[in-house]
């Protein structure tokens, strides 16, 4: 769990109206630096994974709870659960993912994206061609591939299958040959890098808290 912590300072002698005045801002603040450090995470695992649902394993709540005020409210940014504390903290600090029973891992290779800006599953390929691969130290590396002399590969428009077979070469062509466009590369394990920077993020937003409280004072002063 991530904390996020603001302070008003010594408002205990302030009139009860200024003083829940400060205290709203102050627990609006931490609401809003909260949200957005955890914004800033789901946006880098969003960056990383095929999954729409994935960036929802990070929550967050600001304690305490509406309506009550404090002196001192705090943010937590937090996994759902155990499982989702696992992946939180491979996603946080980078890991080595390792599939068995003849299943593989597929790499993507290009950078087409959904609506919601999540990577292109293999399933959204149709005519993706099953290319198997060198065999390297107990790891079999495959790679799913377009055929290159299609008017249309699935997905990819003319710009796409000239970018994406520029990739290709770079990659994997020498295995693969000139009559394919490879999409995705298979392999049985893989390093992945973090996909946020906690202490970065909570920096970022513990920076952006002293602007949120003078909006949100200023806001609640001008409806009273």
């Amino acid at each position: 769990m991530i904390t996020v912590r603001a302070s008003g300072g010594d408002v205990r002698g302030m009139t009860d109206a200024l003083k829940g005045d400060v205290l709203r801002a102050l627990k609006a603040a931490v609401a809003g630096a909260t949200d957005f450090a955890k914004a800033r995470m789901r946006e880098g695992i969003r960056a990383r994974t095929t999954s729409t649902r994935l960036p929802n394993i990070i929550g967050s709540r600001v304690m305490p709870p509406d309506p009550k005020l404090s002196y001192r409210p705090a943010g937590s940014i937090y996994p759902r659960g155990e499982k989702a504390e696992l992946i939180f903290r491979q996603l946080a600090e980078g890991a080595v993912i390792t599939v068995r029973n003849r299943r593989a891992l597929a790499i993507p290779l290009h950078n087409q994206r959904d609506y919601r800006g999540a990577l292109l599953p293999p399933r959204a390929f149709p005519g993706l061609v099953y290319i198997p691969g060198r065999h390297n130290g107990g790891r079999t590396i495959g790679v799913l591939a377009l055929p290159s002399s299609r008017k249309r590969n699935g997905a990819l428009r003319a710009k796409d299958r000239r970018m994406q077979a520029a990739k290709s070469r770079a990659r994997v062509q020498g295995s693969i040959g000139e009559d394919f466009i490879a999409m995705f590369v298979l392999v049985r394990s893989v390093r992945i890098p973090r996909a946020f920077d906690p202490a970065a993020i909570m920096a970022e937003a513990e920076r952006l808290a002293p602007g949120l409280f003078d909006r949100a004072l200023a806001q609640i002063r001008a409806r009273t």
